[in-house]
């Protein structure tokens, strides 16, 4: 028992680590990147110049009108009593530190909070090692660190996001039916469907597979995770102003910012070779391998991959010519960023169990997720650097 106390001690001590290192890179991003016309846009018009009941009424001037980023946002700031120093004249940049960091809070603890996150699940869930790399791919991923501190609601969108997909990998893995877990993932439904209209995309991924692997039969617990969340967005949706926009992105870069082609190699040559053990491993059965919780994850990525493509084939059908609108956004796919570092994590960690006992196999395993871990980071920060002044 006083072991036991020691590593959950221990292990609470190396996230709350984690979480200050992350708070504090954060902080010197935003100290170092100035404010873009977006974040003063949003400010301005969605977030100092509205009230509480306008935003909720959905007033909002912008293309995404679930009021939960905007809330929040305001609250931190009334809270702080901050108010913007200067005015803006739309400039597209603007340096002033100050606000950079007053702005900019509540994206970096939310991203800084998602890095949390990925480390203690997989520290408690694998071992210390497991955790760090989880970190370090978080810290590699792209739209991670164009994000993290960006004053509009990508980074609470990123958090809940973590915080869904973590959720519904305990779920899947208990044995037993943890109704915490549940209504903590309800919950989690609720704010993803009050924080952007895409997120009805992953709510009903996660809750087709529940239902399928879990013999949790409640109508009112599903009606609560999926159907009323679901509607919600799309209320957001039909209430929101529609603007015009076109490609300047092929649709495989636009997911690739999210989920790079060597994660999404690494993941699915993993999850091939993890289904097939699990297939083994049920001697053939078919239900009982479906329901494994790498197998159903695996299925989750296939669910969110399919959907993903058809909401860019609505968009490719309503898109104008170009430069008519808006140029379409990486960013309206970052729920895949917390999907594929989970997923990275998830199967290196389990391809390293399976490989117990094999030296040679463990080794080349190893470098190859260190050389790919290496190389994504190099990539990723080339590409945001000059953006930091870095």
């Amino acid at each position: 028992m006083v072991i036991l106390n020691k590593q959950k001690w221990g292990i609470f001590y190396q996230t709350f680590a984690v979480f200050i290192v992350a708070l504090s890179i954060g902080c010197f991003l935003s100290i170092q990147k100035p404010l873009e016309n977006d974040e003063l846009f949003t400010h301005i018009s969605s977030v100092e110049n509205l009230s509480y009941t306008q935003i909720l009424t959905v007033k909002i001037a912008e293309g995404n009108v679930s009021p939960l980023f905007y809330l929040t946002q305001k609250g931190f700031l009334d809270l702080i009593q901050f108010r913007l120093p200067f005015v803006w004249n739309g400039d597209w940049f603007v340096k002033d530190i100050p606000s950079q960091i007053a702005l900019r809070c509540l994206a970096n603890l939310f991203i800084s909070l998602s890095i949390t996150l990925v480390f203690f699940f997989f520290t408690r869930l694998y071992s210390i090692w497991a955790g760090i790399y989880g970190a370090l791919v978080s810290v590699s991923s792209f739209m991670i660190l164009t994000y993290w501190v960006v004053a509009r609601p990508y980074a609470l969108w990123n958090f809940l996001t973590t915080l869904q997909v973590l959720l519904f990998l305990y779920i899947l893995r208990c044995s037993c039916s943890s109704k915490k877990a549940w209504w903590l993932l309800i919950v989690t439904h609720f704010l993803l469907s009050l924080t952007v209209t895409f997120s009805a995309v992953q709510i009903a991924a996660v809750s087709l597979i529940l239902l399928f692997c879990k013999n949790e039969r409640s109508i009112l617990r599903y009606i609560l995770l999926t159907i009323v969340p679901i509607a919600l967005c799309l209320v957001y949706y039909f209430a929101a102003p529609k603007y015009a926009f076109f490609f300047t992105d092929s649709p495989m870069q636009l997911i690739c910012a999210s989920f790079p082609k060597e994660r999404l190699a690494l993941v699915f040559l993993f999850g091939i070779m993890l289904c097939t053990m699990a297939y083994q491993n049920n001697k053939g059965r078919i239900i009982s391998t479906l329901k494994d919780p790498r197998v159903a994850y695996f299925a989750f990525i296939g669910i969110m991959f399919f959907l993903t493509a058809v909401l860019l084939g609505i968009f490719l059908l309503k898109a104008q010519g170009k430069n008519e609108g808006f140029p379409l956004s990486n960013r309206y796919f970052i729920y895949l960023t917390p999907i594929g570092i989970i997923a990275v994590v998830l199967f290196t960690a389990e391809m390293w169990r399976a490989l117990k006992g094999k030296l040679g196999l463990r080794v080349f395993l190893l470098l190859t997720v260190i050389s790919l871990l290496v190389f994504r980071l190099w990539w990723s920060w080339s590409l945001v650097r000059k953006s930091y002044a870095l």
